[in-house]
């Protein structure tokens, strides 16, 4: 027979039981809460990574390509500047020779067609050397 002491026992144990078996939903009850709650945290980060990485590349992929180009640029630039060169050296010699042909036989240059037209010409050709290589210099730093 049980006692009331032994009754009192059982119902302290079946209390402990309890206590640790609410306890123990209490402790899942707040860890499916945390879990919620990161999970909200980490659908809320992933949508800020998502934009921020469409963003990115938005950008970069006009920038990659432009990076290209200015390479290519380059390159252009610099076949440029060696055929302006060489057409300028054809140029003054042609001039030197003009210039020499005109003393020996007593023609004014002025007078030589096209020798006006040669000397500017060649005058515009430097210059746009000199801007070919500023912006190609200005070019290669920025690529």
């Amino acid at each position: 027979m049980k006692t009331s002491f032994h009754k009192f026992m059982a119902s302290n144990a079946v209390q402990e039981v309890s206590n640790v078996e609410l306890g123990a939903v209490k402790i899942d009850l707040a860890l499916v809460d945390d879990i919620k709650i990161m999970v909200n945290a980490l659908s809320s980060q992933k949508s800020i990574d998502d934009d921020v990485i469409n963003k990115t590349v938005q950008i970069l992929r006009p920038l990659q390509q432009l990076k290209k180009d200015g390479v290519d640029r380059v390159k252009t630039n610099e076949s440029v500047i060696n055929s302006s060169v060489v057409k300028i050296k054809l140029a003054n010699d042609l001039l030197l020779k003009a210039s020499q042909m005109s003393k020996a036989l007593g023609v004014d240059l002025k007078s030589i067609q096209g020798y006006d037209e040669v000397v500017k010409l060649v005058a515009v050709l430097e210059k746009n050397i000199q801007r070919h290589k500023e912006y190609t210099n200005e070019l290669k730093q920025v690529i």
